[in-house]
């Protein structure tokens, strides 16, 4: 798969990591072509806790240039800090593949939201969707513009399956700039994603950029906001808020928002209007509701209480 470029930090053989560990490591599932497996590690950052190990086997066949611009990505991220991406804790690339170790969260992916028929409480409100969409953009926009004098990052393959929504009701996205490694059309209902939340000029062969970001996450926003409760009720949408969404979804990227940034100034200047206290509205509930379904079935859903007491070292 080409040849690493360590970071500043030193990177951890998650493999050796893993076996080394009271049971070494559990199974939870896939992540598109990712192998993912929990694993309980004594010495994490702030105390023993799970942490999840993600693997690309070296049978995927991936040009060095641009393994290297993907980890390179990864590098970058690792060094920006925010409450609404997820933390990449480590990176590797070895005889047996690329390795990625992350935090491990209690969440679900907004996917589950389309194949969920639940009655309400199911069903995100109004103020949920700009909820959810405030809190993405945030996440984006710290990713785009990061503070420490680096360069941005564009996600380039952004759908519901990488938007998660934890149990405590925070929004994380998620695994940036795998459209470098060639996998769009290894993931999880990728021919969907791919089809509905690729931007005109990615469909056109062209790289995305952050506009393709800005015009993906639009999309995500319009399709929550089409099963959201109240217009499942026949009430109207803001049209502030529908004029911004559409902003977002031209297909000329030259009149969408320049990035995430831009995006959420203009979001602020309406978020009073339809989201006077954020701290007002729960996603929480909508979480457990999907998760007492039994339809959250992903890498990110796995409770430490789901693991084998072996698994955990508890």
């Amino acid at each position: 798969m080409g040849k690493s470029r360590r970071g500043e930090r030193e990177s951890m053989d998650t493999s050796q990591k893993g076996s080394e560990g009271a049971g070494g490591r559990h199974s939870v599932g896939r992540d598109g072509p990712f192998t993912v497996e929990a694993f309980w590690d004594e010495g994490a950052s702030g105390g023993p806790g799970l942490l999840i190990h993600k693997h690309l086997s070296e049978h995927w066949v991936c040009p060095t240039e641009s393994l290297n611009a993907f980890l390179e990505d990864v590098q970058r991220l690792q060094r920006i800090s925010h409450p609404h991406l997820l933390r990449i804790l480590e990176v590797q690339v070895d005889g047996q593949g690329l390795h990625l170790t992350t935090e491990h969260l209690r969440a679900i992916p907004l996917s589950l939201l389309s194949g969920h028929r639940s009655p309400a409480p199911a069903w995100l409100s109004l103020e949920q969707v700009v909820l959810l969409f405030y809190q993405a953009v945030q996440g984006l926009k710290a990713a785009h513009l990061p503070e420490q004098g680096l360069d941005g990052i564009v996600h380039g393959a952004l759908s519901p399956e990488h938007v998660l929504v934890t149990v405590d009701g925070a929004v994380k996205l998620k695994n940036f700039g795998i459209y470098r490694l060639g996998l769009l059309g290894q993931c999880q209902d990728s021919s969907r994603w791919e089809s509905e939340f690729s931007s005109p000029e990615q469909e056109a062969g062209l790289p995305p950029d952050f506009r393709s970001d800005v015009f993906a996450l639009g999309r995500i926003v319009q399709g929550l906001l089409g099963q959201c409760r109240q217009v499942q009720e026949g009430e109207p949408i803001p049209v502030e808020l529908l004029e911004l969404v559409h902003c977002c979804l031209d297909r000329n990227p030259e009149v969408r928002y320049p990035s995430a940034g831009e995006l959420l100034q203009a979001l602020q200047h309406i978020l009073s209007d339809i989201l006077p206290d954020p701290s007002a509205v729960r996603l929480d509930e909508w979480v457990w509701s999907v998760l007492r379904s039994g339809e959250a079935r992903n890498s990110e859903s796995v409770s430490p209480e789901a693991l084998p007491r072996a698994a955990t070292g508890r």
